[in-house]
């Protein structure tokens, strides 16, 4: 297990310990989770970034990544409800990872602190599952399935990469918490944790639909958003121009006391202002709504000039 200021960000950390230098190359998705980024940066790396649309990461762009560039040491995903985008890659796309992966002798970092937190569709395999070679280093984590404050989370890989990791691990902090690692166990001996996702899952379905609907309603033409299929975002679009940063700052907090979390610190190289990720799972329905119509209004204040 692994203990830190996100449940797997220390998997993250380690990871990129253990397989990159100063000046070697991880590819991301674009946009890609800010937390894994902030995991890497001491490391060094240079970034590629992929697009993605509605299947996930377009593989095709990542084999003229993989096929152009030198030294990738790892391919970064979020394959189920990602985050930010609330995006899942779809099956074929992860065989053809895997695929690359082989032919580029790649290691593919796979993070699913999301995975269970499925509302609609089919429930995909992981990457890991598909891994023949020993490349896929898979992240978990306690904390959107059990509780928020545990900050527990596990790592799966080959016997020798999971040996290096461990001494890492020990390296870094010695071990982690002992009460959180009991009760978690306790937790697991005592009760059925699959029963109590299945509690959960229809309060966050009900929230996602109330954040699309809400957004649909009262957000102005021209602005778009994901549909997840799972997990706790979407990602909104807006019109180009718009700095969603400044807006907040300038707007949406001192008039509206709305915070949401900009976009642009998600882009692993170039970044884009005019996205924001919002997030459904802990706002009261009546507040969540009302921040919605409010920040609805005033995008159109700001829009109209």
């Amino acid at each position: 297990m692994s203990s830190s200021p996100r449940a797997d960000s220390r998997g993250l950390d380690l990871t990129a310990k253990l397989f990159v230098d100063a000046g070697d190359v991880i590819v991301t998705e674009r946009p890609t989770f800010l937390g894994a980024l902030i995991a890497f940066n001491p490391c060094e790396p240079d970034y590629r970034s992929v697009p993605m649309d509605e299947e996930g990461m377009e593989v095709d762009a990542l084999e003229q990544v993989l096929r152009a560039t030198e030294r990738v040491k790892l391919i970064y995903t979020v394959p189920d409800y990602q985050n930010p985008t609330g995006r899942t890659l779809s099956l074929a796309r992860r065989h053809r990872l895997v695929e690359l992966a082989e032919e580029f002798d790649v290691v593919i970092l796979e993070d699913t602190p999301y995975r269970e937190l499925r509302y609609e569709g089919e429930r995909l395999p992981t990457i890991k599952s598909l891994d023949r070679s020993g490349r896929v280093v898979h992240l978990g984590s306690f904390s959107k399935i059990l509780a928020p404050g545990l900050r527990l989370g596990w790592a799966l890989a080959a016997p020798e990469i999971r040996e290096k990791l461990a001494l890492l691990k020990l390296a870094a902090d010695t071990q982690n918490g002992t009460l959180n690692m009991s009760a978690a166990a306790a937790y697991l001996s005592g009760f059925d944790i699959e029963a109590h996702i299945a509690s959960m899952l229809p309060t966050y379905r009900h929230k996602r639909d109330l954040m699309l609907a809400s957004i649909a309603e009262h957000l102005p033409a021209g602005i778009t958003w994901t549909r997840p299929q799972g997990g706790l975002f979407t990602w909104v679009t807006f019109p180009t121009g718009l700095d969603l940063a400044a807006f907040q700052r300038d707007v949406l907090i001192p008039r509206a006391k709305i915070i949401i979390v900009p976009g642009a610190s998600f882009f692993a190289t170039t970044p884009e202002a005019n996205h924001a990720r919002m997030s459904f799972s802990g706002v009261p329905d009546e507040r969540l709504v009302a921040g919605v119509r409010a920040m609805g209004a005033l995008l159109r204040e700001v829009l109209s000039g």
